[in-house]
């Protein structure tokens, strides 16, 4: 993957799937690659606020295609993508999202001790 001169993340257009953020979304984007985000919902609005991806329609070959060209005619906006990229990964690392949950739950815990207290 790290050879690759841009990373595609790709869900089926499935209506189950747009709430759906796959992980390979934060992978990808760690290894300052610019990503191209063929899926609905989720996945693109992330991708498209921390400004790390290219979006197109899933199964739009054409749009796809297209999306790898601008990639290769603007480097410059290859290169924004990339270095978008690491925040976004870090942001969402598994041992920062186990990090967030364990605090919830401790919240959590103390407040129920608290009211049976």
């Amino acid at each position: 993957m790290r050879a690759a001169d841009a990373l595609l993340v790709s869900l089926a257009p499935q209506p189950e799937l747009a709430k759906f953020l796959p992980s390979k979304l934060f992978d990808c984007a760690a290894l300052a690659r610019p990503l191209i985000v063929a899926a609905r919902g989720e996945a693109p609005r992330v991708a498209e606020a921390a400004g790390v991806a290219l979006v197109v329609e899933p199964g739009d070959a054409e749009a796809l295609a297209a999306a790898v060209r601008r990639l290769r005619d603007e480097p410059e906006l290859a290169t924004r993508l990339a270095a978008a990229g690491p925040a976004l990964g870090s942001e969402y690392l598994r041992e920062r999202q186990v990090e967030r949950m364990e605090s919830v739950l401790a919240e959590v815990a103390a407040t129920g001790r608290q009211r049976r207290g």
